[in-house]
């Protein structure tokens, strides 16, 4: 990928994400279910990444960090909460996920990592001048030397 392009293809999936939560969430209305998100914030930061601008870069690498924190924590939190069920007796769960939310939940797994690779690239940081790889104690990317 070019230099440029990774930045481009960054507020490309914000914006994408932004138009499904969308549609997601007028679908919920018209099937009178619940869903919530944050479109418009996703479709609006995507456009001002477009539009290069450092203030929404940081704002979106630090919701990011939080967001991924989010989802460690929630995994950890499925197991401990599994593990208590299975221990426990006389205890019973019932969750039956329909196919909304495990599509959702999926997308998120997949495109919230690669968001955040292509954020915290060394080229995605010098485009918007923020200190780049080895050089801010924040760095999560590890190029091949790194690691």
């Amino acid at each position: 990928m070019r230099r440029s392009a990774k930045f481009k293809v960054a507020a490309t999936i914000l914006i994408a994400v932004g138009v499904a939560e969308t549609a997601l969430f007028a679908y919920a209305i018209w099937r009178h279910g619940n869903f919530s998100g944050g479109s418009l914030l996703y479709v609006y930061a995507g456009y001002k990444l477009l539009k290069r601008s450092a203030r929404t870069y940081k704002f979106v690498t630090n919701g990011l960090l939080i967001f991924l924190s989010l989802m460690v924590a929630g995994i950890l939190s499925i197991v401990a909460w599994g593990v208590y069920f299975l221990s426990a007796d006389g205890l019973s769960l019932s969750f039956k996920p329909g196919w909304l939310e495990f599509t959702m939940v999926a997308a998120y797994f997949v495109l919230m990592p690669i968001l955040t690779a292509l954020l915290y690239h060394p080229d995605t940081r010098s485009e918007f001048v923020v200190a780049e790889t080895g050089t801010s104690a924040r760095m999560l990317y590890l190029g091949r030397s790194r690691a």
